[in-house]
């Protein structure tokens, strides 16, 4: 680590772990030369270097308990995980079905205790012909993927080795420029770890794309305006980020959250019943209720909620987004369940002429 540190001259290191079964190779050479260029392009201008970690040009031989612990050993903490699949399942371990799935859940243990860690998790959609000694190991693949949607981890996907490129480039980008911003703030500050509206949208193309069904919940904090006007800015933001915190447990791996923008947070939930969604967006309202009062007044929140397939699924945000203002017009710290009715919906649009009432 430290020679790493010194050859790159002082410029800041972020790991990022590529773990794949060995039909990926061109995959993994174009990882490779991904880096290579983000670090020219953004990284390094940035003040930051990554440093691609794969099995066996990044691992060392060694001794372990099985050859899984000695790449675990050695691959540690990473800033993001990359776990890719195509027609192999991997070979399996002493603790898991496969050296890639180990490597795919000590990644999600990172994520766990860690909401700024990546876990990138793609399969790939190249066609090919399976010999019959490969069915057995497609069969794991779409067993595996059943399992990641029973969790509400997302995954993607790629047709082609450019769209992999492409993706990957993305990725690799928005995790130097996301550091960027976390230059000089504590660890502890999650509003600079969530996603912004921006990545909200495109994420929730991607989970409508990927997935059968999917949920939006639209957090809308009630009276952290009145709080924002009486405190300092330092004061405002340590509250809000304790108000984010208590969201952010109260959802952690059955959801993706976002910072929306001032006090409204999205949360993507794909994979899940309706019932288990509103269940989630009523724990978080709980949760923000209970974290209060700040300066003497009460934060509570309004919240919407959005499923498929009771609302298309391409206008999950835009129901949501009715539904929460519902719930402040039912009087706050509520949540409300779109799709609203017809008559309801008139109302908002005339509510909303004056701005002021929400």
């Amino acid at each position: 680590m430290i020679d790493s540190l010194h050859v790159a001259k002082k410029l800041t290191l972020l790991k990022v772990f590529l773990g794949a079964p060995g039909d990926l190779t061109e995959e993994r050479e174009v990882a490779s030369r991904i880096v290579a260029r983000v670090n020219l392009q953004i990284a390094e201008p940035r003040g930051f270097m990554l440093k691609l970690v794969q099995f066996p040009s990044a691992i060392q031989p060694g001794i372990g308990g099985e050859p899984q612990d000695v790449i675990n050993r050695q691959v540690g903490k990473c800033d993001a995980y990359l776990v890719m699949f195509w027609r192999r399942f991997g070979t399996p371990t002493k603790r898991y079905a496969s050296g890639t799935v180990e490597e795919f859940e000590e990644a999600y243990g990172e994520w766990l205790t860690d909401p700024s860690t990546r876990v990138w998790v793609y399969f790939s959609k190249r066609p090919f012909y399976p010999e019959a000694a490969e069915l057995s190991e497609l069969n794991k693949l779409f067993e595996f993927k059943n399992r990641l949607t029973q969790q509400g981890v997302l995954y993607s996907s790629f047709e082609s080795v450019q769209e992999f490129e492409t993706k990957l480039s993305d990725n690799l980008a928005r995790l130097v420029l996301e550091k960027e911003a976390l230059s000089g703030l504590g660890e502890s500050d999650l509003l600079f770890h969530l996603g912004a509206s921006k990545h909200f949208a495109r994420d929730l193309r991607e989970v409508v794309e990927e997935t059968d069904v999917a949920g939006v919940v639209f957090v809308d904090l009630d009276n952290f305006k009145d709080v924002d006007k009486i405190v300092t800015p330092t004061r405002s933001n340590a509250i809000l980020n304790e108000l984010a915190w208590a969201m952010f447990n109260s959802v952690r791996s059955r959801g993706q959250m976002y910072r929306y923008g001032g006090d409204e947070f999205a949360i993507i939930i794909p994979n899940r019943t309706q019932g288990e969604t509103i269940q989630l967006a009523e724990r978080v309202r709980q949760a923000i209720e209970r974290s209060g009062p700040f300066e003497g007044i009460q934060v509570t929140a309004s919240l919407g909620v959005a499923c498929s397939p009771s609302v298309p699924k391409g206008e999950l945000f835009h129901h949501a987004n009715q539904a929460v203002h519902a719930s402040k017009l039912s009087g706050k710290n509520c949540v409300t369940i779109a799709p609203l009715s017809s008559a309801r919906v008139e109302l908002l649009k005339e509510l909303k002429r004056d701005r002021d009432y929400f």
